[in-house]
């Protein structure tokens, strides 16, 4: 087998020959990956560089299967056209000091061994070494890696796993251009597809971007996407059911998203929301939710929830549809009692809303705050309400109320302009 830099390297159909050509392996080689059922292990500790990074190509017919596992700790890494189908848990996991991973054209089917997603993924992304979630006022997180791990134009067909779990103390996280499709085979409450972070992540500046995906019947719980580290961007995704839910998350953008039944759930501070379309059909919650801020849970960091506040709500299209056991069109979730603070300081401008039942805006705990309270300390403006069942409750300044509402359904896509998207 040839060696040095820039060789294509085509080991034998075996676990031990793929092994042995990435041990070999120098900046800038390509490993041909013949077609065949690939069993075992792999582990891929060298490095290729920026310039000239090291790639596993896979032969049509080359399947990751068995219980297989790739780990990954070098870095300029790229994995392209693999099958698999391996009922391994965390089947490619990206861990130690890797940066500059990129998975591409994958094929996931049926993968997965059914753990909830509390903490199990098919792509695991770990955190930084050293970093903990024993953080006080006098101990500081780890400072984060810059991972950057991209996962594109690859599918994942009735899988057993949450798809992308990302742990804290990562940075440039990219998941775009794929393709997920239920149902999912994942036993437990916890069944979304994309967790981004697990506990308060406000603070951090995670640089995630997940976009232009497609995502169809997964009935993820308790939400299919969910950020919950600061710094992210949801661009473009078409999902036909279910949550995105922007947990204790600083400084994100959800822009131009399209949920054909499903809600949008928000904490945090400094986000933009602008140019999604969401309906709910049978969503319990309604098409948008805030949260307030329910305590200090957790080494004196609002662990759960925190309120949204200080936000941009602009050009989305809210629909409860006929029918829908939604509550209202917007929804201030209380948790626990003794909440200290509200939902405030938002601008909601330009949105269209659309309500079968009369009501704009309920609070679950309906004592304090009260929907109207929560209506004064937002700031209203251009919004359009349709409403087919007389005065809308409660009434919200700025916003314009109108008879029955014109077919309103979600587009099979979304094209946005630069400046939406920049």
């Amino acid at each position: 087998m040839p060696t040095g830099s820039g060789v294509v390297r085509r080991p034998a159909a075996s676990v031990a020959a793929v092994q042995a050509a990435i041990d070999a392996a120098q900046p800038g080689d390509v490993i041909e990956v013949p077609a065949g059922s690939y069993a075992g292990w792999f582990g891929i500790t060298t490095s290729g560089t920026a310039a000239a990074p090291i790639t596993l190509l896979a032969a049509p017919g080359a399947v990751l299967s068995g219980t297989t596992r790739v780990d990954i700790s070098g870095s300029y890494i790229n994995l392209i056209g693999f099958g698999v189908t391996s009922t391994a848990p965390g089947i490619i996991t990206v861990s130690g000091s890797a940066r500059n991973i990129r998975l591409d054209r994958m094929a996931f089917t049926g993968a997965g061994d059914t753990q909830s997603g509390s903490s199990v993924g098919l792509i695991r992304v770990n955190a930084a070494p050293g970093w903990s979630s024993d953080v006080t006022a006098t101990k500081p997180p780890a400072p984060p890696i810059v991972r950057n791990v991209i996962v594109t134009r690859s599918s994942f067909d009735q899988v057993r796993n949450t798809v992308l779990w990302v742990n804290h103390g990562v940075q440039g996280t990219e998941f775009c251009h794929n393709t997920i499709t239920g149902p999912h085979g994942i036993a437990g409450s916890e069944t979304m597809a994309i967790k981004i972070g697990y506990g308060w992540g406000n603070n951090e500046a995670s640089a995630t971007r997940i976009a232009f995906n497609t995502i169809r019947n997964w009935s993820g719980e308790p939400y299919v996407i969910g950020i919950k580290m600061g710094g992210a961007e949801i661009i473009g995704n078409v999902i036909d059911r279910g949550r995105i839910e922007l947990r204790n998350t600083n400084n994100t953008r959800l822009v131009g998203n399209v949920l054909g039944n499903g809600g949008i759930l928000a904490g945090g501070s400094n986000n933009v929301i602008t140019d999604n379309h969401v309906t709910a059909t049978t969503n319990g919650f309604g098409p948008f939710v805030m949260y307030t801020t329910n305590g200090n849970d957790y080494g004196g960091s609002p662990w759960y929830y925190t309120a949204l506040t200080a936000s941009r709500f602009e050009r989305n299209t809210l629909i409860v549809t006929p029918g829908s056991n939604a509550w209202s069109i917007m929804h201030v979730a209380v948790f626990r009692p003794g909440y200290l603070s509200p939902p405030q300081g938002n601008v909601f401008a330009g949105n269209t809303m659309v309500s079968q039942n009369g009501q704009c805006l309920t609070v679950s705990d309906p004592g304090t705050p009260t929907a109207a309270s929560v209506v004064a300390v937002n700031t209203w403006s251009g919004n359009s309400l349709y409403c087919s069942t007389g005065t809308p409750t409660p009434a919200i300044p700025g916003t314009t109320v109108l008879g029955a509402a014109p077919s309103l359904t979600a587009p099979a896509s979304l094209v946005l302009t630069a400046a939406q998207i920049g």
